[in-house]
């Protein structure tokens, strides 16, 4: 008789050897065991001790309906216990970053604060990339609107994002005076669009429709909804892994700009399920590869700002120190792609060691 304990407490396994199939088929429990043994899982995977030390007891109830209570009370981040469902999971995701959201399109549209631009924005992608990610949990056409929906309020705030950073960028160089006067001008434009974009509460009208969808998430559920989290995360991110492993070996210094930025947006998307995952896979390097993930995407979102800057000096009119100002732009981007270049075999390897230990929990 197994007794187990801690995440698993109350469950207790009877196991019985027979001599041959025979003895195994034929046999019936004694009477004084009848009432304690509730069924028969000889040939239920779910109660394997790889299954339970991986993934816990699937059949756990657990009190949804307090956590959604709790984070919509108080603005926290969940820890992920490996059992839960996917979707019941992602339910309670989505409301805490949802509370977050309404606070920060609130206060950025009271103080104007850069940073808190940036995290709304983060925010906005981090949902979209999430539903994306695991489609086949919820309904394709609900999870395809809310997706659009979400891109379009993230993308809304694009061009204020990379002239700020252009801008900063101008203001630690010499004799940049016009292109400053200009780009400054180009941001106080773009702060009004931002401004009456956010302001607009018809582009947030959908927000009240998610709302009521992470009220009543099991109305929409599909397929992979209660498919436990610890074994549709590790398939999903092992995807993503995988994926980039293979657009990480194709990049030579004949690639075009396009090839890394593309590599750039699946480092993100890792990034993203990565944190909602860090509590739940228990395996030497897991935690410590988020941060080669990190420094990895930093190379990569780098290379994508410098050719957005040389689009924007293309637009401005002629003037003294435009061509100084792209020979130094095109540095950065030559410097940018030899790192990642140099970088990425080292970084190939330690995703490939992440991808195979991630492969026990779906298998």
């Amino acid at each position: 008789i197994d007794i187990f304990k801690n995440e698993l407490n109350g469950l207790c396994t009877f196991e019985i050897e027979f001599s041959d199939e025979n003895e195994a088929v034929f046999f019936k429990l004694p009477p004084f065991l009848e009432n304690f043994c509730l069924s028969d899982v000889t040939c239920d995977k779910r109660y394997k001790n790889k299954f339970l030390a991986i993934h816990a007891n699937e059949n756990e109830q657990i009190d949804y309906k307090r956590a959604y209570k709790i984070i919509k009370e108080k603005e926290i981040l969940p820890n992920f216990a490996a059992n839960l469902k996917s979707g019941e999971a992602l339910r309670v995701l989505f409301v805490s970053i949802f509370k977050v959201i309404k606070r920060l399109k609130s206060q950025y549209l009271i103080d104007k604060d850069e940073e808190v631009l940036h995290e709304l924005r983060v925010n906005l992608r981090k949902v979209r990339s999430i539903l994306k990610i695991f489609s086949g949990v919820f309904d394709e056409k609900v999870t395809l609107f809310f997706g659009e929906n979400f891109k379009m309020l993230a993308n809304s705030t694009n061009k204020k994002r990379d002239l700020d950073v252009f801008l900063s960028f101008l203001n630690e160089q010499k004799h940049a005076n016009e292109p400053i006067y200009f780009v400054r001008k180009a941001l106080d434009l773009e702060y009004e669009n931002v401004k009456s974009y956010l302001g607009d509460e018809e582009n947030y009208a959908f927000l009240k429709e998610w709302e009521i969808f992470l009220n009543e998430g099991e109305f929409y559920k599909s397929k992979l909804f209660d498919v436990s989290l610890s074994r549709l995360g590790s398939f999903k991110l092992r995807t993503l892994l995988v994926l980039a492993q293979k657009r990480l070996k194709g990049l030579n210094q004949d690639c075009p700009n396009e090839s890394f930025h593309d590599l750039r947006i699946e480092l993100k998307k890792m990034r993203y399920i990565y944190e909602f995952l860090c509590e739940i896979f228990y395996f030497e390097g897991f935690k410590k590869y988020e941060e080669k993930l990190k420094q990895m995407q930093e190379i990569f979102g780098n290379l994508q700002d410098y050719d957005v800057w040389l689009g924007i000096l293309k637009r401005l009119p002629e003037m003294p120190d435009k061509e100084r100002l792209e020979s130094k732009i095109y540095k950065q981007i030559y410097k940018s792609r030899e790192e990642i270049l140099k970088k990425r075999l080292k970084f190939i390897k330690a995703t490939r060691k992440i991808s195979r230990n991630l492969k026990i929990y779906y298998i």
